[in-house]
């Protein structure tokens, strides 16, 4: 009958928090902390303790991960969602294949971008091996991805393909001359040159001296 006498006291009426609440207040959670309960004698704590109990953090009360989820649910974020910066490589290289939403600007450290580029290229896929190719090229030096992608014969031939079938004849040949190709890269420059005269001999003649 304490018990039953204490809950309906005006007192502890007004003080006691709801349970509807979604997320108890750091404040509330302090307030439990430090309330005394009928039955609790003043030398139940020693001294020491009792000076010090007001001065006691919040991480002492309750655990880390609470607390972590405390202020996550204050500031009205969806506690499983995971930031973009937590996507593991072979989290987005599954969403990428798969054909799901996801994003590479997440992986910013030249390691994690290597990373992607290697297990695109162990998985096969060549639109993935692809999309974190032209990804690389436009968050790093050229000469950086021409250097990665020299290591990667099939992650090197997979741009190549691109640039041909895209016409980008001057990166093309830009990266074949890097790579020691100049040869095949005036291939390409001839047949560009060769696609895009049509029937105009004199226009022909006068690329093909300026290709010399």
């Amino acid at each position: 009958m304490a018990d039953d006498d204490y809950w309906n006291t005006s007192e502890t009426k007004a003080k006691a928090f709801s349970f509807d609440d979604d997320v108890l207040s750091p404040q509330e959670i302090l307030a439990i902390g430090q309330k005394s309960y009928p039955g609790q004698t003043e030398n139940a704590f020693s001294s020491t303790v009792s000076t010090k109990a007001n001065l006691l953090p919040l991480s002492s009360l309750v655990s880390p991960k609470v607390l972590d989820l405390i202020v996550l649910a204050q500031s009205g974020k969806d506690p499983k969602e995971k930031p973009e910066s937590d996507q593991t490589v072979a989290v987005t290289l599954k969403r990428l294949i798969l054909g799901r939403s996801f994003t590479l600007h997440s992986h910013r450290s030249l390691k994690s971008k290597t990373e992607l580029l290697d297990g695109a290229i162990a998985i096969g896929d060549g639109n993935a091996i692809l999309t974190v190719v032209l990804f690389l090229i436009q968050t790093l030096n050229k000469k950086l991805v021409y250097e990665l992608l020299t290591l990667r014969p099939l992650a090197l031939n997979h741009y190549i393909s691109f640039l041909q079938v895209e016409g980008k004849i001057t990166d093309l040949t830009d990266l074949l001359t890097m790579l020691g190709r100049s040869p095949e890269a005036a291939v390409y420059q001839f047949q560009h040159i060769v696609k895009t005269q049509g029937d105009s001999v004199d226009g022909l003649l006068r690329k093909l001296n300026n290709l010399v």
